[in-house]
């Protein structure tokens, strides 16, 4: 468990959501990024980066799109940095049938 009375330890995640409101599809997370600083300091890249995961729904390749049934099916993940933009590498990716199954 970290230690909150230690900055070493102090980290930051921000969840970027994508959502489509006429389905109730809220909550499903398209990026989350974590950094090395408190969330009250601006991070820089790539030095804070901890990671940055990109999730994807119902077979989009656009991050945030409105999710249909809100299945994921890619994640990709920052492996690098080009100055301080990441550079993402597909993690997994699957497709579900009519039926929701993979």
């Amino acid at each position: 468990m970290p230690d909150t009375s230690d900055a070493s330890q102090d980290t930051c995640t921000a969840t970027g959501f994508a959502s489509n409101t006429s389905s109730w599809l809220l909550d499903l997370p398209a990026e989350v990024r974590v950094v090395s600083v408190p969330c009250t300091v601006t991070p820089s890249f790539p030095g804070n980066a901890v990671s940055d995961t990109l999730y994807f729904y119902d077979q989009s390749a656009v991050n945030g799109a409105a999710p249909g049934a809100g299945n994921v099916t890619m994640t990709r993940r920052a492996t690098s940095y080009s100055g301080s933009a990441p550079v993402y590498a597909t993690e997994s990716a699957v497709s579900y049938d009519p039926y929701g199954r993979c």
